[in-house]
């Protein structure tokens, strides 16, 4: 048998009143799931770049100093390029530029990894 569906209707909510309030230092919010895949990154070396700049690391420092606690994220200059050596297992692949609205703007590239 194949999945069911069914059609829900909500026809009220109720909200407690008066509404529940807490500080902003109290509400928990982890940012590693949105960016790691955002950029397509590794959620540890997300979650270790989080972690030092919450205590206080800067981005310079962290790319400079803590390459082995980030899993080996490292920065590139704006304007500036570098070379990336991965390896691939065989299959068809799109290269994207990660800046809103250049993939609609052709900032894209297949790639056939035989």
């Amino acid at each position: 048998m194949g999945p069911m569906t069914t059609a829900t209707t909500i026809t009220s909510i109720a909200l407690p009143s008066p509404a529940p309030q807490a500080l902003a230092s109290q509400v928990p919010f982890d940012p590693t799931p949105l960016i790691a895949e955002e950029l397509a990154l590794p959620r540890s070396s997300v979650a270790a770049v989080v972690a030092l700049l919450v205590e206080g690391g800067t981005v310079p420092f962290i790319a400079r100093y803590r390459k082995e606690a980030t899993g080996g994220l490292d920065e590139v200059q704006p304007g500036k390029s570098e070379n990336l050596k991965l390896e691939l297992p065989p299959g068809h692949y799109v290269v994207i530029c990660n800046v809103p609205t250049h993939y609609q703007l052709g900032m894209r590239a297949d790639l056939t990894v035989n």
